[in-house]
C-alpha cells in the first residue's frame, strides 16, 4: 500500500496531534471523576468505590471479542503484539482484566481485610468510614497474578 505524502501526514501528524490534544482534555475529567466518585462515600457509607486504569486492554487473545469496527479489530491485531513485547508491564489481558473487576465488584469483606488483601504496588487505598481504591495498571496486573 503506497501512500501520497499528504497522506502521510495526515495519518503521521495530523492524526497524532488531534489525538494528543484530544487525550489531553480528558486527564482533568477522569481526576475530577474519580475525586467525586470518592466523595460519594460520605453520602452512602456501605459504598465501596473501585477507580481502575488499566493501561492497552489487550483483547487480542480473547473469545469474546466484540470491538467497534473491522478497523478496530484489524489494528489492535497487529499493535498487540508489539505492546506485548516491548511494554509487557502496559498491557492489560481482557481475561484477567475481567476477573479482576469482577472480584474487586463481589468484594465483600471487612475493611482491614480487603486493605490486607489489596495493598501492595499498584494500588491507592482511601481510607475512612468507607474504602475507595484506585488501581493502576500495575496494581491490575499484581492482582491478576501477572
Amino acid at each position: 500500500m503506497k501512500l501520497l505524502c499528504s497522506e502521510y501526514r495526515v495519518i503521521t501528524y495530523d492524526y497524532a496531534l488531534a489525538a494528543a490534544k484530544a487525550f489531553a482534555s480528558l486527564s482533568p475529567a477522569k481526576g475530577e471523576a474519580e475525586t467525586s466518585l470518592l466523595a460519594l462515600r460520605s453520602e452512602h457509607p456501605g459504598l465501596r468505590i473501585w477507580n481502575v486504569r488499566p493501561a492497552f486492554i489487550d483483547e487480542t487473545q480473547s473469545s469474546l471479542k466484540e470491538g467497534p469496527s473491522v478497523l478496530a479489530k484489524w489494528l489492535t491485531d497487529r499493535v498487540a503484539p508489539a505492546f506485548r513485547a516491548l511494554w509487557p508491564n502496559g498491557v492489560s489481558p481482557t481475561g484477567p482484566l475481567a476477573e479482576v473487576l469482577v472480584r474487586c465488584a463481589e468484594e465483600t469483606a471487612a475493611k482491614e481485610d480487603v486493605v490486607a488483601q489489596l495493598e501492595g504496588k499498584g494500588v491507592a487505598i482511601e481510607q475512612g468510614a468507607t474504602l475507595g481504591f484506585v488501581l493502576e495498571n500495575a496494581g491490575i496486573r499484581r492482582l491478576a497474578g501477572l
